[in-house]
Order: C-alpha cells, then structure tokens, then sequence
C-alpha cells in the first residue's frame, strides 16, 4: 500500500508531458502552414453624385438708358476732333448724311441708321510726338477726348465671329463699319437729350480709325404721292412702290409715315370696289430668312395701320417677299434704300 502514492504521482507526471507536448506539436504545425490571405474587409459602394446641371443665364441686352445724359455742347458733327501729331487719311474716310452702321455694344451687333463719319488718322512721323507715338498714347488720349464729351465707354474687345456670322457674316459687316472684325476695338456711347452718339474706335502704334454715328431720321428726298397718283399709277402699272420709314430692323412705323398713310386711306375711300396687296421688301442685308420675316411683319403693320383708319380688312392682304425681288444694285446705300419698300398691288 505504501507505493500507492508513488504510482499516483508518476501517472500525474507522465499526463502532464504528454499533455505538454502535444501543445507543442500543434503550435509547430500552425507554424509551419502559411499564412492565409488577408481577406479585404469590404467597401460600401457609394452612389456616384451626377453634378447639377446650371443652365447659363441669358446675357441682358444693353440698355442705353443706364448711360447718363450729357450736356456737353457738342459742336457740328461728327464732333471728335483729330488727335494733334495725326493727318486725316482721304481716300479712306467718308462722311454720310444718312447711312447704316453697326455698333458692337457688348452683347449684339446694333443696327444704326442716320448720320455716319468714317475716318481714318495717320500719325505725322515727322512730327516730334509722332517719332515716338505708341498704341497706348493714342488709347489714352482718344479715352479723355472722349470722356470729356460725355461718352461712355460700354465695350472693348474683339467682336465675336458668331454676332457678326449672325447678321450674315464679313460681306455684310463690311458694307456698314469701317471697323475690323479681327481687331481690338472700343465702343462709346454719348446720350443727350434729343440725340444718340455711338463712336467706335481702333488703333494701332501709327494710326487709328474712329466712326461717328449719329442716330437719326431718314431725310425726304421724294415728295408723297396723292391719292389720285396713286390711282393712276396702279391703273396704268398695277403696282406703286411706297418708300416708307420704319424703324431700323423693325416693323415700327415712324411718325413721318403718316401722310403717305393718309393718302392710301384716300384712295381706298373715293374706290370703294378697289381691293390691294401689301407687298413688304427689304434689302440685302442680313439673312434672306431674316430679312422674309421682317417683310411680312411690314406689310402687315401697313394693314393693321390701314384698318385702324377704317378700311376694311378684307379688302387688304399682307405679304412679303424679303430680298427676293430689288429694284436697284443692292451694293450701294442708294439701291439699297429703293429696295427697302412696301409695294401695293391690285388684285
């Protein structure tokens, strides 16, 4: 019985290597295995954003009402003197008592009509001031010139291709501006009370060109045709041109279309029985698509200007025709205003 305690504790020892070493053999193994792959933990998808859309805004039109009025006494037209040190260049300068010109003011091409001057200075290289004038100093001298008139400068850059492609591109740009197309430019504006000044510059280091346009009425070189005129005409032609004003690129009849008004009313009164067209027509320039809407649009506001005198509707239709049928070379400034008409025509 005395051994019992001994075989006791051998069997404890025994269980307890064993028990140790198969510890050790299984850290061995676990060690001797490679290690497994790294298995990425994973992403959340994030919905991609569509950034918003922003339609750009419309760029606002120019209003002439924000420039302020001058009252600087101007003088005779076309009012800006020559810069000292600089000779008018003749032969490509011109003056018109009424002409067309387009005026670049920062967001369109306008279409002006009335008194044009277009000059173009050299610099007097002879001179002191001209052996070392630069496009600056002209710049800064037109600029204070100007300025001290009243002007405001409302641009200055290069007129974009797709404004001048609009009004029908280079031919027609270059029929009314003595300005370029491919080069810096400013555009002023002076506003008094009963007139508007738009002046255009461009200059180089030896010259530089400077348009004047005043804003005015067309001047009456022809006499109105009497009701009685009328008839005869249309008796013996079938058709009379009256040469009507309206204002620049629009449908608007000017005050002094009332008395060839009043005489079309006339004749319509003392012939009853005497049915017309109204044919509108314009010139060349700008676009035929553009300038068919704008002849219609005529023709149509001498009907309606008609009626509203008491003629009867039935008795007048309204057409037009653009530039489809001229009755003068459209590439001089007198063709192109026998062109700009409204036509009545017996039906």
């Amino acid at each position: 019985m005395p051994q019992t305690p001994r075989l006791l504790f051998a069997a404890l020892t025994l269980a307890g290597g064993l028990s140790a070493c198969g510890h050790q053999d299984q850290t061995a193994e676990q060690a001797s295995q490679p290690p497994a792959a790294a298995v990425p933990a994973p992403t959340a998808t994030v919905p991609s954003e569509t950034p918003p859309t922003s339609t750009a805004a419309p760029v606002a039109a120019f209003d002439v009402n924000t420039v302020p009025l001058s009252t600087v006494a101007l003088g005779p037209f076309p009012y800006v003197a020559g810069l000292k040190s600089f000779e008018l260049n003749t032969t490509n300068s011109k003056d018109f008592a009424f002409e067309r010109a387009y005026v670049y003011d920062g967001t369109a091409l306008r279409t002006i009509e009335g008194k044009v001057s277009r000059r173009l200075f050299e610099v007097d290289r002879s001179s002191e001031v001209g052996k070392s004038m630069s496009e600056l100093l002209i710049d800064r001298n037109l600029d204070n010139q100007l300025k001290a008139m009243g002007a405001v400068k409302v641009w200055t850059g290069i007129i974009p291709k797709d404004t001048i492609e609009k009004i029908g591109g280079n031919t027609v740009f270059y029929q009314h501006s003595g300005t370029g197309n491919d080069s810096e430019g400013d555009t002023y504006l002076i506003r008094q009370q009963d007139k508007q000044i738009w002046v255009q510059t461009s200059t180089s280091a030896d010259s530089y060109r400077i348009d004047v346009v005043e804003q005015a009425g067309l001047p009456q070189l022809t006499t109105v045709l009497k009701a009685a005129e009328l008839k005869e005409k249309l008796a013996a032609e079938g058709h009379v041109a009256l040469h009507l004003n309206f204002d620049t690129d629009k449908a608007t009849l000017r005050p002094d279309a009332q008395p060839v008004l009043a005489e079309v009313q006339k004749l319509l009164v003392q012939s009853p029985d005497l049915r017309l067209a109204v044919q509108g027509h314009t010139d060349n320039t700008s676009t035929p698509a553009h300038n068919q809407q704008l002849s219609e649009a005529r023709a149509q506001t001498v009907v309606v200007a008609l009626t509203a005198q008491g003629s009867a509707a039935d008795r007048l239709q309204a057409a037009g025709f653009g530039q489809s049928k001229p009755l003068a070379d459209n590439a001089t400034e007198a063709g192109r205003a026998q062109n700009r008409r409204v036509e009545l025509v017996r039906r």
